[in-house]
């Protein structure tokens, strides 16, 4: 059908890059997001994630490349495009002196909305309670919450989050993530969240693409990247040294951390096990370690810097 997105994807970048004075901040980009991901932006701080944020959100203009969002053009369809994108990139713009639903009140009457969407917002992000209370009395979790409001007024199709966790504490960053979480679910809207923090994207997101030096080194759902890796069996025994030789001698990798034997990718513990007993030696301890996301990402890249 004429103007519908491609392969159902809300989001998609090709070739998308930003050069500055002959440095390549973002390199060839082909970011590709499905309608009610949450898509987690990942990277080290220089990455190039804020950069590609705002080519996305048209504040500034690529390189190279093409943004399509809803299936249009971001160079020709700039504005129209804008109007159903909510964002908050890095800190949030308030009033210190105004109440929070005062600060809201200043962006309805901008944006012409009827004060019921106050009241929406101020739900959505668990505020209204502390709604007539003086932002600069706000904890900087609220704060961050009442800059995702402002985003959320006029019901975005898609929200763009630029490192929305940053400097809050484990209850600031838990109240965050139980909002993105449900915005999908609950409203139907598409999350694009920038972050360097690997285990707090692993909660939360549906899909991950990995950006380093400006080049996206994976993309996929969590799974996919999971997948990637198989769990690391770690084993305690009274002879590590000559166990190790009996499992090299089955053909099984294996190699000594800190006086324990761990082998990649061999889920058959039983097998393991009994190998090293019928060679005679005691097995105290035998564990199977999943590989979490912040391993395969270390991997993923040093991989990448390896053969680069």
């Amino acid at each position: 059908m004429k103007g519908s997105v491609t392969l159902g994807f809300l989001l998609e970048t090709n070739n998308l890059t930003k050069e500055f004075k002959g440095y390549k901040a973002v390199q060839n980009v082909n970011l590709q997001i499905e309608e009610g991901a949450v898509y987690g932006f990942l990277g080290p701080n220089g990455a190039g994630k804020t950069t590609t944020i705002r080519m996305l959100l048209g504040l500034m203009r690529p390189t190279e490349g093409e943004i399509k969002i809803f299936g249009k053009d971001m160079k020709k369809n700039k504005i129209d495009i804008l109007k159903k994108i909510g964002s908050l990139v890095e800190s949030p713009s308030y009033y210190g002196h105004l109440t929070g639903y005062e600060n809201l009140e200043v962006t309805r009457k901008l944006l012409g909305l009827s004060k019921s969407h106050i009241v929406r917002v101020l739900k959505i992000v668990k505020l209204d309670d502390v709604a007539h209370r003086l932002v600069k009395k706000y904890s900087l979790g609220m704060k961050q919450r009442l800059g995702i409001a402002l985003a959320l007024l006029h019901r975005p199709a898609l929200l763009i989050l630029d490192e929305p966790t940053n400097g809050l504490d484990p209850s600031g960053i838990h109240e965050i993530r139980e909002l993105i979480q449900r915005l999908p679910k609950e409203f139907g809207m598409t999350v694009l969240i920038s972050s360097h923090n690997l285990s707090e994207i692993e909660l939360i997101a549906t899909h991950v693409g990995i950006i380093r030096k400006g080049k996206l080194l994976f993309q996929g759902t969590i799974g996919e990247l999971q997948a990637r890796n198989q769990p690391i069996l770690k084993i305690e025994t009274n002879y590590p040294e000559k166990v190790l030789e009996v499992l090299n001698s089955e053909n099984i990798a294996a190699y000594l951390v800190e006086n324990m034997i761990e082998t990649k990718g061999h889920e058959n513990a039983a097998f393991i096990n009994k190998k090293i007993v019928e060679a005679g030696y005691d097995v105290s301890q035998l564990c199977l370690h999943p590989r979490s996301l912040e391993d395969i990402f270390l991997e993923l890249t040093e991989e990448k810097e390896t053969y680069s």
